[in-house]
């Protein structure tokens, strides 16, 4: 028996919001880890531009993990429930995973490719905003929702300048304007990026 949590109608809407704002607090997120160009604290020859790269700053890796594992761990989830394990993203398969009681569980992105982990949350995000309906109001689901949307919030209390969710996030590297986009295959899988403005494609089926 399915038991509906009291008062659910707008939770679909309210985790599908959250979800969306996934793919580019995620991205954003690691971008704090990028080690920047300091001026070198030695003393060096007059007019020297010598500059020395800071230490990576490892927080923000570990933060976008442990968010990431919740986003992957509700898909898991409701995998495991529903029995449905053949309608998990391939995009799970890529990632950094233990096995657990639950199989597997996933602990971080695999790559350092921003354009990768951003397909790949892209794909997983999508897989959950389709089965937001079931998992909003369905009692079963509610803790690990209501624990996974806090996460989400407390993300982005931490990096408040995170941007939402944009589908033009993407500069080509060809003709460098931003215009980039995901092409998807029948099932839903991002099977390249492309750019709108020259036909710039970047595929993923080899991979």
């Amino acid at each position: 028996m399915t038991y509906i949590i009291p008062g659910a109608l707008g939770r679909p809407d309210w985790l599908t919001r959250h979800l969306g704002q996934v793919p580019m607090l995620l991205l954003h997120i690691r971008e704090h880890a990028l080690p920047s160009l300091q001026a070198n604290a030695e003393p060096r020859v007059s007019g020297s531009k010598e500059q020395t790269t800071a230490p990576l700053n490892i927080d923000p890796i570990d933060h976008a993990d442990e968010l990431w594992g919740e986003v992957c761990a509700l898909a898991i989830d409701y995998a495991d429930r529903s029995g449905d394990w053949k309608g998990l993203p391939d995009a799970l398969d890529r990632q950094w995973r233990i096995a657990t009681s639950a199989q597997f569980s996933v602990v971080g992105f695999s790559s350092s490719d921003p354009d990768r982990i951003y397909a790949d949350v892209v794909d997983v995000t999508r897989y959950l905003i389709e089965r937001a309906w079931t998992l909003a109001i369905n009692q079963q689901y509610q803790i690990p929702v209501d624990e996974l949307v806090a996460s989400i919030q407390s993300a982005r209390r931490r990096y408040p300048d995170a941007p939402s969710f944009a589908p033009h996030r993407h500069r080509c590297p060809k003709c460098l304007l931003h215009g980039v986009v995901p092409d998807y295959s029948e099932s839903g899988e991002i099977l390249a990026l492309r750019c709108e403005r020259c036909g710039a494609r970047r595929n993923f089926g080899g991979e």
